[in-house]
């Protein structure tokens, strides 16, 4: 199975009539709506990534990623780079990391703030929704490709509506926990409760394959598809420690191998061979 990762606002206001005033104690709040997300449409092509809009109130945001490349799948990320940590630090850092170097990937968990992102196919867009405050971001393919995009965000948080979740899924150190029953077709939110950036790749699996199976796989040095791994897959972007990101997910119904390949900043091994995997229904 192969590894990824190459690298408004609202005002409200009460009006009184001329020399009347309300009383303090009984004066009347506003009451604040939320309003939907924005939708920010992410054009991906060979070039460039190109946004609908660059400029936001800070917020929630839905992101629609389009795949306009010539070949090779589109898979969107958004992220954040901290103070000092520049883009060419991380193009040269990312490399390193996926390498098992373990110096790169301490640098690149420490100075980057990954915030979700979704593949898209050419017939098919990916969909995620996440919430952004003040800053400047990046919007880049996973998958190579051209410039990135960049999203300034500014003011403070405006209340949004997100798309409603159909179920959860946990990711910690070196495993996954599933909270309701996981949609074929739906939202589902992913929360990183870990100390480390973790994304997940679903892909589907012969009904009936068993924890068995997959232990004796990676045993056997995981190299190829294994005859229970079928086509379809789908998944998330990467995504910090303490942060949260919706997907929307778009697959046959059936038993998926939820997975990370995220290298480990302890020894560089992708988190997949630490036991970060579980078999889970999509109804």
């Amino acid at each position: 199975m192969k590894n990824r990762l190459t690298a408004a606002g609202v005002t409200l206001g009460l009006a009184f009539s001329a020399g009347l005033a309300a009383p303090a104690a009984h004066a009347a709040r506003p009451v604040e709506r939320a309003v939907a997300a924005p939708v920010v449409v992410a054009r991906v092509s060979d070039s460039a990534i190109h946004l609908s809009d660059s400029t936001l109130r800070a917020g929630k945001v839905t992101f629609k990623v389009v795949d306009a490349k010539s070949k090779g799948r589109a898979i969107l990320q958004i992220l954040r780079l901290h103070k000092g940590y520049t883009p060419q630090d991380l193009q040269s850092d990312i490399g390193k990391a996926f390498g098992g170097d373990t110096a790169a990937i301490a640098r690149v968990d420490d100075n980057v703030t990954w915030l979700s992102g979704a593949g898209a196919k050419p017939t098919k867009p990916g969909w995620f929704d996440v919430r952004l405050g003040h800053g400047q971001y990046f919007v880049i393919d996973q998958n190579g490709g051209g410039a990135p995009g960049v999203l300034q965000v500014s003011g403070t948080m405006v209340k949004r509506s997100a798309p409603k979740p159909h179920g959860s899924i946990i990711t910690y150190t070196y495993g996954f926990d599933t909270v309701g029953k996981l949609p074929h077709d739906g939202w589902v939110r992913t929360t990183n409760k870990a100390d480390q950036p973790h994304f997940i790749e679903a892909t589907r699996v012969k009904q009936g394959t068993t924890h068995r199976q997959v232990a004796r796989f990676i045993k056997s040095g995981a190299a190829g598809n294994p005859s229970w791994v079928l086509g379809a897959s789908d998944g998330i972007g990467v995504i910090s420690p303490a942060h949260t990101g919706l997907w929307k997910v778009d697959l046959p119904k059936g038993e998926y191998l939820l997975q990370c390949f995220w290298p480990d900043r302890m020894d560089g091994m992708p988190h997949f061979f630490h036991g970060m995997w579980q078999l889970v229904q999509l109804h």
